[in-house]
């Protein structure tokens, strides 16, 4: 390779990613070549980094690729839990990759990277230093790393292997209550119902937020026509990092069986006036005065589900 080519590559590496050793070019002219990287030397070993967010949170992420095929991921080890994706990646540049992750085996097999749950660009700087940058397009908003580049090194000497026993389980949210909805249609018993009580946040059935600090969670429920109701959820914080407003879920179905109620809802669309919110699920019990609400969804580009679980005081 030409030296000034060299001396070009290794200018534009520190555009991109802005944290190599140095993008001065004269610290070039005595080298004959760049040392290249293959990203298979990435894998088994955790990198970590440490960064203060736009919001003022310190953020601690932490990566490790195992293998051409599974990564975990965690955005802040000291208040966040570990996530698993599959992934695919393409070579764009010396030492430079786009990994495009994917939250199940079905989306991994489909390999169609316009459904990727993250769009990733990794750079490879030394042995032991990888720069990251999360792709604003997936990112969504509120995403400490959008566009951010991020240096991280490595952590551990030894190599980590994936030992998932179920290779084609998914992340996403995951049923926590245990009744089944039942009854015939019905209508609401008031026009407007207003229960407070706790809020449990759960993502791959980690419990991983709260209502906030100084905030009592409440569900109000509203009668709307056809034996329907919408749903105001609690607003909630996930890990500190992240905070979702209250959401209207629409049109959920009133049931009732004997003096027990019951709402339910499949697929559905909102926002919390930040984010755009993509639920997988809605269902809820109202027996006895207490009422137990369980909502899946994905806020903005969040690639994995979060599963909120309120239950009410007894009125």
């Amino acid at each position: 390779m030409m030296k000034s080519n060299l001396i070009f590559l290794s200018f534009a590496a520190c555009m991109i990613f802005g944290v190599f050793t140095s993008c001065d070019p004269d610290d070039n002219e005595d080298d004959d070549e760049v040392t290249e990287y293959d990203i298979s030397e990435l894998y088994g070993y955790t990198y970590g980094a440490s960064f203060t967010a736009s919001s003022g949170t310190q953020l601690t992420p932490e990566l490790v690729i195992y293998d051409e095929r599974h990564l975990d991921w965690n955005m802040s080890t000291s208040g966040m839990s570990t996530n698993s994706f599959y992934y695919t990646a393409e070579k764009t540049a010396t030492n430079k990759y786009t990994l495009y992750w994917y939250d199940t085996a079905a989306s991994y097999a489909e390999a169609d990277t316009s459904k990727a749950s993250m769009n990733v660009v990794i750079g490879i700087n030394t042995a032991t230093s990888i720069s990251i940058m999360v792709n604003n397009a997936t990112a969504g908003a509120g995403n400490a790393m959008a566009g951010r580049p991020i240096e991280m090194t490595r952590t551990s000497a030894e190599k980590k292997t994936y030992t998932a026993e179920d290779d084609s389980s998914s992340s996403s949210g995951t049923s926590l209550i245990d009744f089944t909805v039942s009854g015939s249609n019905a209508e609401w018993a008031e026009d407007s119902s207003t229960y407070t009580g706790t809020l449990k946040i759960y993502v791959i059935q980690t419990e991983d937020g709260s209502s906030g600090e100084g905030v009592t969670p409440s569900v109000t429920i509203t009668k709307t026509e056809g034996n329907t109701v919408t749903v105001k959820t609690p607003p909630l914080v996930y890990s500190g990092a992240m905070e979702i407003k209250s959401f209207d879920v629409t049109d959920c179905a009133v049931t009732k069986n004997g003096d027990v109620y019951y709402l339910s809802k499949g697929e559905f669309t909102s926002s919390d006036g930040n984010y755009a919110i993509s639920g997988s699920s809605l269902k809820a019990k109202l027996e006895s005065g207490v009422l137990t609400l369980q909502v899946i969804f994905k806020p903005g580009h969040m690639p994995l589900d979060i599963t909120e679980l309120f239950t009410s005081s007894t009125n």
